[in-house]
C-alpha cells in the first residue's frame, strides 16, 4: 500500500481553456476515492480527510461489496495498481449524482447490502498513480491516458471516462452532466495541489441557503429551508448540521443544483455546511 497523500484537485474556472495541449472529459458528480488493487485484496479509500492537523485515509471497502466483487474477477481493473477516481451512483439517465452517492455512506451491514442492490455504485478511474513497484506521479497525463486505456475496462461497477480533444460534445450535455474537466496532456500529478494544469467548468448553479428544521431518514436527514424546500444530507456532516439547528435554530449550507423550483432543488448536493 502506498503512503497517504492528499489527492490533486481541479481548479474551478468560468471559461473553458481551448488549447491543443488540453484534453476534455465529463466531470463525474460523486466522491473522490483511491482504489488499491493487490488481488485478492482490494482497498477503497475516501482520501484527503483531515483529523485535527493530521491527514487521514478512511478505508471504506466494506461499503461497496459489489464493486469489490467485480474488481476481484480481474477483468475491469488491472491487478497490482493504485487508481484515483470518482465513485458515484447513477440516476435514471445513467448520469452519476453526488446526492445519490451520499445515500451509500452507511455503516449497518443490512442497509449496505440493501442499498448495494437499490443504488449500485460506479467507479470512474481518472488516474493511475502506481503500477507494480513503480510510482507514476511524474508521468505525463498523455501517457497515463494510454495506461488507463489498457488497464481499465467497462463493467457494471467500473466505467471508462471518455476523452475528447475538443469540449463540443460535452457542452451539448449542459443541464444533464455536472460539468467538464480540462487537463494538460503534458501535465503531471501534483499531490495536494489544486489546478496546475487541471481545471473544471461546472454547469451547476450555486446558492447559500438557511435550513431551519430536519427529519431523520433511513440514511442521513432531510433538511427544510425557511421556505419549506427539502434537501437531503448524509455522511459525517449530519451531526454538525443537526446540532447547529438544535442549538441555533438554523444552519447555513452551500448548495449545488441543476434547477430551483417552487418545491425544491433538482439534483441538489450540499457542498459545505457552514459554521457561523
Amino acid at each position: 500500500m502506498i503512503e497517504q497523500f492528499r489527492p490533486m484537485k481541479p481548479k474551478k474556472v468560468d471559461e473553458i481553456p481551448l488549447e491543443d495541449n488540453y484534453i476534455y472529459q465529463q466531470k463525474i458528480d460523486g466522491g473522490n476515492v483511491i482504489v488499491d488493487v493487490e488481488l485478492p485484496k482490494v482497498e477503497i479509500i475516501h482520501a484527503g480527510v483531515r483529523i485535527g492537523n493530521k491527514l487521514a485515509w478512511n478505508r471504506r471497502t466494506y461499503r461497496y461489496p459489489n464493486l469489490v466483487r467485480e474488481i476481484r474477477e480481474g477483468i475491469v481493473l488491472k491487478d497490482n495498481c493504485t487508481y484515483v477516481g470518482e465513485l458515484t451512483v447513477h440516476d435514471g439517465y445513467d448520469v452519476g449524482r453526488h446526492w445519490l452517492f451520499l445515500k451509500r455512506q452507511l455503516e449497518n451491514t443490512f442497509q449496505i447490502n440493501r442499498m448495494s442492490k437499490l443504488l449500485p455504485v460506479v467507479f470512474y478511474p481518472h488516474h493511475i498513480i502506481r503500477e507494480g513497484d513503480e510510482m507514476l506521479f511524474d508521468v505525463p497525463y498523455e501517457d497515463i491516458l494510454g495506461m488507463l486505456g489498457q488497464n481499465v475496462k467497462d463493467g457494471k461497477h467500473v466505467r471508462v471516462i471518455p476523452t475528447f480533444n475538443r469540449p463540443d460534445k460535452l457542452l451539448e450535455q449542459e443541464g444533464l452532466i455536472e460539468g467538464i474537466v480540462v487537463k494538460d496532456r503534458h501535465g503531471t500529478y501534483h499531490k495536494g495541489k489544486r489546478g496546475v494544469g487541471w481545471y473544471k467548468k461546472k454547469f451547476l448553479k450555486e446558492k447559500t441557503v438557511k435550513f431551519v428544521s430536519f427529519e431523520e431518514q433511513e440514511v442521513g436527514i432531510k433538511m427544510f429551508s425557511d421556505e419549506g424546500k427539502p434537501v437531503h444530507l448524509a455522511g459525517n456532516r449530519v451531526e454538525m448540521a443537526t446540532q447547529h439547528i438544535k442549538e441555533n435554530g438554523h444552519v447555513i449550507c452551500e448548495l449545488e443544483f441543476y434547477a430551483e423550483t417552487g418545491k425544491g432543488y433538482r439534483d441538489c448536493s450540499v457542498k459545505r455546511v457552514l459554521v457561523e
